[in-house]
């Protein structure tokens, strides 16, 4: 619930000296993670095979850490990834400078994220884990108080949604904010 806009918030807050990589494409037909990852910061693969592409990216990496700049990835929609691309995505984990870990990553999903990352096959990936959070789904009171904030954030001067319309957009959007901006802008 809300995980997009929390991303967005987090890129438009982003201090200087930290640079930010976002993949919304995570579906495998779209082509290698790897490539997405280089596209992300601009980086030009210097060939097509992997081994380029991560040598690549560990050479951007490298250059980031020098010039004293840290790197994040976000990966978006990540409970589209693969056990095998998750496993990818440890190994760029591995890379570091010294002591210092050169490469910082968030992983945003569904719900369904947390299903895969407790693979036993991922068991590696997940002891890297420092941090995760489960955004639920916003309560009645919770939707009243989204509703008027995106509708001010729209130019709304008044109350447009009564406690009764309010309950009728909260009970079959169960909370879930994309479909409450569905509801709120079919009405």
């Amino acid at each position: 619930a809300g995980k997009t806009t929390l991303v967005r918030h987090l890129l438009n807050h982003t201090p200087g000296d930290l640079n930010v990589g976002l993949i919304t494409n995570t579906h495998s037909s779209l082509g290698h993670l790897l490539k997405w990852i280089l596209h992300a910061y601009d980086v030009k693969p210097s060939g097509t095979d992997k081994a380029d592409m991560f040598q690549d990216f560990i050479d951007f990496l490298i250059s980031q850490y020098a010039s004293g700049k840290r790197v994040m990835l976000i990966v978006d929609e990540a409970q589209n990834l693969d056990i095998e691309t998750l496993e990818e995505l440890r190994v760029l984990s591995n890379i570091n400078a010294d002591k210092d870990m050169v490469l910082q990553m968030i992983l945003v999903g569904q719900p369904e994220l947390r299903d895969t990352l407790s693979d036993p096959r991922l068991k590696q990936f997940a002891q890297r884990i420092v941090a995760d959070y489960h955004l639920n789904r916003l309560g009645p009171v919770d939707v009243k108080d989204y509703l008027e904030h995106r509708l001010g954030q729209a130019g709304a001067s008044w109350q447009i949604f009564d406690e009764g319309a309010v309950a009728a957009i909260f009970h079959p959007s169960m909370g879930v904010p994309r479909l409450i901006n569905t509801l709120a802008d079919m009405a």
